[in-house]
């Protein structure tokens, strides 16, 4: 009955929500593909630079993608079963920090451990072995990929594992299964439904990365389809060209979209069971062997370059960077932007997040396909279409529209934190609701407030953090715009080889990520509050409602 009765608010907002979003999004591409049609699309197909882009593309987001998957496997499996070990907690917030780490940054701590003067060639030279290989170009894509897309997909994995029932392991500790045996036999079977959609999202994601290739790529034999789209805009002004790339990218990314939900949605619904159980197979010399590199492997992997970035920052040239008057209004400007695309993320999302978590099957799977339309439109085609569509002519318009373009591009992960929680919620507590008769508020204060109000402030955290790192639309605008954001003022000073005011931007940018990450999600998070002790009051209170109506 809940289900059908939802919020009297509820399907109007979730219409204009997805209005809102669309329209931001197709308004600005539309723009540029009606003022200059990439017609006919023989000629687009025939183009060999044209193809040669779209190839590479397609090759390093396949082979980014494979390597991300595959060690995931290996080290998701290896946290399983190393279920309480000491550091664990902090390998897993390790873990999460890629996902909001600015990609400009990574780069900067990519190229600290691997680059020519970088941590891993002195250790190199010090036990008299060659230098690494340069560090730029497909090598270099791959990495910065990896970096990014590895610890996403052991997160994704992990709680499949976890939701394994106790009751298959003792059977095959009482079978005496072998430890290939149970991969195959049991969990093999309850991570492959989610390989589908992890693939394609990993897919979509080095599809339209943007920082990574931008400045790891090294030449025009590492051009992917956004970094020609920025060159046909910004250096060569060649508009046809840029809207022939965009709606190449546009139908690359539309393919993967229309897999991605339905696929991925297996995964997503149902609450979280994370239990940790006592693994027979975990005692064997192999297994502590395979678990402990896997393990090492990610720390290494993922912890040396933040650390590396971070200490060159702290080597840097602190106090001059910090004295200038133009850091400080970078840094303001950076900030306000992000709240900004912050709060335009939640108020597009959670209407959405609410008809998704209230309607069928069927229209909750369209919904969430237009949801993550923001996927597929990379925010540096936004920018080149905003660029068109008003003509270069920027002006004070670069901070509204920088804002507009980072909130809908945050919108995919809102409703990523917030459906599955809202969906559980509904379910578990939508009869009680018409059973008491709840009003919409106190729906809100008693259930989806408290319950979802840790997911709620992770969502805001990363929206924060992604527009905070974002690069595609301002390196677009350019000049054009008065607007100079932190990754922005980080890429050009790395351009200048200002390497030591670059490790002080990189370090203060994360700083100021991490710091926002932790207020926000403090803030909103908040304490935990007795649910069930609540709605129970409310209960009380209606029948003594009742009751006294009765009486009257």
């Amino acid at each position: 009955m809940m289900m059908r009765q939802g919020w009297r608010w509820q399907p109007i907002a979730t219409l204009v929500a997805l209005v809102v979003l669309l329209a931001s999004l197709i308004g600005p591409l539309g723009a540029l593909l009606v003022r200059y049609p990439p017609w006919p699309l023989e000629a687009v197909v025939g183009d060999e630079y044209l193809l040669g882009v779209v190839r590479f593309t397609v090759l390093q987001a396949l082979l980014s993608m494979v390597l991300s998957i595959m060690p995931a496997i290996w080290i998701a499996r290896a946290l399983a079963r190393r279920s309480a070990f000491f550091g664990r907690s902090w390998l897993l917030s390790l873990l999460g920090l890629p996902i909001v780490l600015p990609p400009i940054v990574a780069v900067f701590a990519i190229t600290a451990v691997y680059g020519y003067n970088g941590v891993a060639n002195h250790v190199l030279l010090a036990l008299g072995l060659p230098r690494l290989g340069s560090v730029y170009g497909l090598i270099g894509i791959l990495l910065g990929h990896v970096f990014f897309n590895l610890p996403l997909a052991v997160r994704w994995l992990l709680p499949l594992w976890e939701r394994i029932p106790v009751e298959h392991w003792r059977l095959a500790a009482q079978l005496d299964m072998p430890s290939r045996t149970c991969f195959s036999v049991i969990e093999w079977p309850a991570i492959r439904g989610a390989l589908p959609g992890l693939a394609a999202l990993i897919f979509l994601l080095c599809l339209t990365s943007f920082a990574v290739v931008l400045t790891l790529g090294g030449g025009p034999a590492a051009t992917t389809l956004p970094v020609a789209l920025y060159q046909s805009l910004r250096m060569e002004s060649d508009f046809p060209l840029t809207a022939q790339l965009a709606l190449l990218q546009m139908v690359l990314c539309v393919i993967v979209l229309v897999i991605l939900p339905w696929r991925a949605s297996q995964a997503t619904d149902e609450p979280e069971r994370l239990q940790r159980v006592d693994r027979h197979d975990r005692h064997s010399v192999w297994a502590r062997v395979s678990d402990g590199a896997a393990l090492m492997g990610v720390t290494l992997f993922v912890g040396l370059p933040v650390l590396a970035a971070l200490f060159a920052g702290l080597r840097g040239p602190w106090f001059e960077v910090l004295a200038q008057s133009a850091f400080w209004q970078v840094w303001w400007s950076s900030l306000w932007i992000a709240l900004g695309s912050g709060a335009l993320a939640l108020l597009v999302g959670l209407p959405l997040s609410a008809g998704m978590a209230q309607h069928q099957a069927r229209l909750r799977q369209w919904l969430q396909i237009g949801g993550l339309f923001g996927l597929a439109v990379p925010t540096v085609v936004l920018g080149a279409g905003w660029f068109i569509l008003l003509r270069g002519n920027i002006g004070p318009w670069g901070s509204v529209l920088i804002m507009v373009s980072n909130g809908v591009m945050c919108v995919p992960y809102v409703l990523k934190m917030m459906v599955p929680a809202w969906s559980v919620l509904t379910a578990q507590y939508g009869p009680l609701r018409a059973q008491l008769g709840l009003s919409e508020r106190l729906w809100w204060c008693r259930v989806l407030w408290p319950l979802s109000r840790t997911a709620l402030g992770t969502a805001l955290a990363v929206s924060l953090c992604m527009s905070l790192g974002d690069l595609g639309i301002v390196a677009i605008f350019g000049d054009q715009s008065s607007v100079v954001t932190l990754p922005l003022l980080l890429q050009n000073q790395m351009s200048d080889y200002q390497y030591g005011e670059a490790a002080v931007t990189s370090a203060a940018l994360m700083l100021t990520i991490g710091g926002l990450f932790a207020l926000v999600d403090r803030l909103i998070g908040g304490r935990h509050i007795d649910v069930h002790k609540d709605v129970h009051k409310d209960r009380l209170s209606t029948k003594t409602a009742h009751k006294d109506r009765d009486d009257e």
